[in-house]
């Protein structure tokens, strides 16, 4: 019995610290390196790689074991001293966000993110139409926010406070529901550890790279898709449904991904459910987007997606002359600047084949998963497979993206974490038997 019992824990333990060290990985090559020594390929290589298989690890630990959820029957005997390290650690990013926001002012010098955003939470106050160019800045600039990306930030316009606090409390809100979750694990050290990884990597980012906190809203959106992951891993159909509308509503990277939710959701017999999901994203995408604004001007949300491939054009041609290359594409991660060496003497062409090959090998990412499922459906938790797939998913979707930015990196980092939350409140309890698969 002894033997048996440190054998699992043992198995346990190893998957677990494989996951965390891919976690470490993700944050180390991300926030510490180093572009000057020629390790374009390496850093963004590596990336990738580590994200990809913290995806396929998830797999591999849970497929063809029998598992259980913890279930949190009292509440939890280590809330206070938990409680009481979150609130520390949020006063200390609280004290340095504050000076940050005061030596980095939200202004078009620095980024035009949260200008932008100001401008269009005025014209929401003021009744005027929201989805419409601005000029503002000295260059024509359609809107390419989505709703949920700059709504939000409206009690900020009405009251004159800093946008940027607005970002800290929803990255605030996602990070505090899934310490709460966490600190039902049966496991003290995990419930420790959650929240030392949040803001771990928060102040990472301060650290290394500031701007994503002080010109971008990108905190925002980690916590979007943290709330994301905890929906995923629940059986909620309506919370799932806000999840979703959180994310397509703001950057609606996973649009290509929800065809092999659902697909997961008809085979696994959780049709009810999916509906009941999909209905609920419905109500909330046309309440929040297309009744208020894009009924209003129907070809917002197209002028905006073109935009997009104007805007990675510039940072294409945008040239630091300390590496005579683009910024955006060499800061360690991505392949787009592969496609910008070998087409440089014509960008357009290579854009295009960046944009086609992200959306190939995404496709092929989510079909190659989906019968991969319909094969394994027997031998993997449903909502397992899911969370796994979505890392392995999110990781080809950056990989391939036209521009790279670090900011959008961080919120993937940020999924790890929480992804790697909710698969600890399932223990394994034994193999699957081969003939439950003839079934």
């Amino acid at each position: 019995m002894k033997h048996t019992l440190s054998k699992y824990v043992s198995g346990k333990l190893n998957w677990n610290i494989l996951l965390l060290l891919l976690i470490c990985a993700e944050n180390y090559i991300l926030f510490f390196y180093s572009v000057n020594l020629g390790q374009q390929w390496l850093n963004a290589g590596c990336y990738f790689l580590s994200s990809l298989l913290f995806g396929f690890s998830l797999i591999g630990k849970f497929h063809k074991r029998k598992i259980e959820s913890f279930l949190a029957t009292s509440k939890p005997k280590t809330w206070l001293p938990i409680a009481l390290l979150t609130i520390a650690f949020l006063i200390l990013i609280v004290i340095v966000d504050r000076q940050v926001f005061r030596d980095i002012p939200a202004s078009i010098k620095y980024s035009d993110v949260i200008p932008t955003i100001q401008i269009l939470t005025q014209r929401l106050l003021q009744g005027l139409t929201v989805y419409q160019p601005i000029e503002d800045f000295g260059y024509h600039l359609p809107v390419t926010y989505m709703p949920l990306q700059w709504i939000v930030y409206t009690p900020a316009a009405y009251f004159g406070f800093d946008y940027r606090w607005i970002t800290l409390c929803i990255w605030a809100a996602g990070s505090f529901w899934l310490i709460t979750r966490a600190a039902q694990l049966p496991n003290r050290m995990y419930r420790y550890l959650i929240p030392i990884l949040l803001f771990g990597v928060y102040g990472l980012t301060l650290l290394k790279a500031m701007h994503v906190v002080s010109t971008t809203v990108e905190m925002m959106v980690a916590g979007y898709y943290i709330m994301l992951m905890i929906t995923l891993n629940q059986k909620n159909a309506v919370l799932l449904g806000f999840g979703f509308a959180l994310c397509l509503l703001s950057r609606f990277s996973l649009v290509l991904w929800l065809p092999l939710w659902a697909w997961v959701m008809w085979i696994s017999k959780s049709r009810r459910e999916m509906f009941i999901t999909m209905g609920t994203t419905a109500v909330l995408v046309l309440l929040i987007y297309i009744i208020p604004f894009l009924s209003k001007n129907w070809n917002a949300f197209f002028d905006g997606y073109h935009y997009y491939s104007i805007a990675a054009l510039g940072e294409w041609h945008s040239i630091n002359y300390n590496i005579m290359k683009s910024q955006q594409l060499n800061m360690g991660v991505g392949i787009a600047f592969w496609f910008a060496e070998h087409y440089h003497h014509n960008p357009e062409l290579g854009l295009k084949l960046l944009q086609r090959t992200q959306l190939i090998l995404c496709l092929l990412t989510v079909v190659w998963s989906g019968y991969w499922y319909w094969r394994n459906r027997h031998n993997i938790h449903q909502r397992i497979f899911l969370l796994a797939s979505f890392k392995i998913y999110l990781s080809v979707f950056l990989f391939f993206i036209q521009v790279p930015y670090i900011y959008l990196m961080v919120v993937a980092n940020f999924v790890s974490i929480a992804i790697f939350s909710e698969q600890l409140r399932y223990r394994i309890v034994g193999k699957i038997r081969p003939e439950i698969n003839q079934n």
